[in-house]
This record gives C-alpha cells, structure tokens and sequence, in this order.
C-alpha cells in the first residue's frame, strides 16, 4: 500500500503518487521522497513531513545533501518525485504561483556514473543452455525458452511475465509487448529463440492465456503467469546450478543491448528495439568492458 489511507485522503504526497501509472513507479518515487525528507533529518518520513514548508531554497538543500552519496541519476530522480509534489501542493492552494514556478524552474543534475549490472558473456551463454539442454524436461524446455526470448528481444521481468499467447504472431515470428510507460513495441524473434519457444509450447499449447506457465514441482502446469518475482528466483537458481558470476533478469536486457551495439547496429535502431525514449538512455545498457576502447584506440595512426 502506498500509506495508510486513513490518514492521507488529502495528502500531497498520496495523491501524487496515486496519480503515477504503475506499482513500481509509486514504489521508486516513495523510496526518493523518503531520501530527501530523511537526508534534512533521519527521522523524517513522507507521512509526517511538513510539506507546506517545501519551497526552491528546501529542495535545493535536499538535493545537495542528496548528492553526497547518490548519483546523479539518483537525484534527478529526487527532484522528479519533488516537483510532482509541489504540484499537488500548488493545485491545492498551499504554494503560490511563484513558489511552485520557483520549483518547477530547478534544473536536473548533470553528469553520469557507469550503470549497474553486467552483461553475460558468450562462454557463461552457452553454459547455461548446455544445463538446460542436457535435461529436457518441461521445467528446462520453459526456462531455456524464457531465457532465450529475453535474451534476444530484451524483455523486461515484467514484460516477459505479462506475455499472452495473443500476443504472439507464430508466422511472422514477432510479438507485440506494452513496456514501460505503456509504450506498445513489437519485438522479432531470432531463429534460435523461436526455436526454443516451438519447443516450450509443444508442452504449453497454443491455448489463450499467458505464455510462460507456472510449474507445480511434479512439472504439471498451473495456468497462471509467471511473477516478476519468480522471473529473478529462475535467474538466482539457474546461476547457482551453473556456477555462474551472479546476474539479475535485467542483466540479459543489458547483454541484448551491448551485442546489438557490438554487432554494429546503430544507436537509433537499439533504442527503438529497447523501447527507450533517449539515446543515452540506451548508452547505459552497454556493458562492453574496457578492451573494446583500448582495440579502438590501438587503431589510430596519425603518422600514417
């Protein structure tokens, strides 16, 4: 629950925040409204914060206190969660026009830190399909086949859990996914993903309902999706089996953007795939490691 709604019908905060389009998002921008109240005083929360007092001067002294420890995505993200505040407050006659328009006015941070996460190598790849493959049942026919459509499509945890068997065009081997923001792609299955999504749904059907199937532990199958959850528990499990560096769901999401990179496909067409609204947004997800600029570097020759 986003708070206690005894206590928060008029309250800037929940109404700005049930005003955000999914769970996730009301979560990220609780856990930014609580780091900036509790970077003035650690006992300070969303709930009980006086936010009558919020003004530029107030959020600038947030963010910088901020800044000391986080990124600056991290604090543009803060301010995000600030300003949507500020404009409740503002619609209910708490702030003037000049407070509110001093606030909306602050400019984000600039700068960047290298991304989390990591991208799987080639070796680490065929490791895990090797374990999958050398025991074909149902339970490693599905997760062979839910590993390979996000690697090659670069799905989402949610996304991939949210698939329908609506959604799929067997033909023309593409499915349509609303992603983040409730934004609508289509995504195109390489040959080696549909392959394994064929074998998956010899045992699935082709039945309407979700794609990915939870599992019963004798192997039957429940119709009901996947959770985001048990999307990164089968990433935790299979790692662990493997003997794998850790890795999250969103590290094959990383690993799809960084080969689309290194394969030579430009920026525009990866972010279109991604389904990201900024290039350097997509710049993030490339996890190429050092040597890639090091052999670039090797190759300039001035005296040539």
């Amino acid at each position: 629950e986003i708070m206690d709604c005894s206590r928060v019908i008029n309250h800037p905060v929940a109404i700005y925040l049930t005003k955000l389009n999914s769970k996730k998002s009301r979560r990220t921008m609780r856990c930014n409204l609580d780091l900036a109240v509790k970077s003035l005083k650690a006992s300070n929360d969303v709930l009980t914060f006086n936010w009558s007092l919020l003004s530029e001067s107030l959020v600038r002294m947030m963010l910088n206190r901020v800044a000391g420890d986080h990124s600056p995505a991290t604090i543009n993200t803060a301010l995000s969660a600030l300003k949507g505040v500020a404009k409740v407050l503002w619609r209910q006659k708490i702030l003037s026009n000049e407070c509110y328009a001093e606030i909306a006015d602050i400019k984000s941070y600039r700068g960047a830190r290298k991304g989390s996460g990591r991208m799987l190598e080639r070796r680490e790849i065929r490791a895990l399909f090797d374990y999958l493959d050398k025991n074909p049942d149902i339970r490693a026919t599905r997760d062979a086949a839910l590993i390979s459509v996000m690697l090659g499509c670069g799905l989402r945890r949610s996304e991939v859990a949210g698939l329908k068997m609506e959604d799929i065009d067997l033909k023309k081997h593409s499915f349509v996914v609303i992603g983040k923001g409730n934004k609508q792609k289509i995504c195109y299955l390489p040959e080696d993903s549909f392959k394994r999504l064929k074998l998956w749904l010899e045992y699935r059907g082709t039945d309407p309902g979700f794609l990915f199937y939870a599992l019963k532990r004798d192997g039957s199958l429940v119709e009901k999706g996947l959770t985001d959850q048990r999307v990164y528990d089968i990433m935790r499990e299979l790692c662990a089996a493997v003997k794998l560096k850790r890795f999250s769901p969103h590290d094959l999401r990383r690993t799809y953007a960084s080969y689309l990179i290194d394969s030579g496909t430009d920026l525009i067409t990866v972010r279109d795939l991604m389904g990201h609204a900024s290039v350097s947004t997509t710049q993030i997800y490339d996890k190429r490691d050092e040597k890639r600029k090091q052999s670039a570097s090797e190759k300039i020759d001035f005296a040539a």
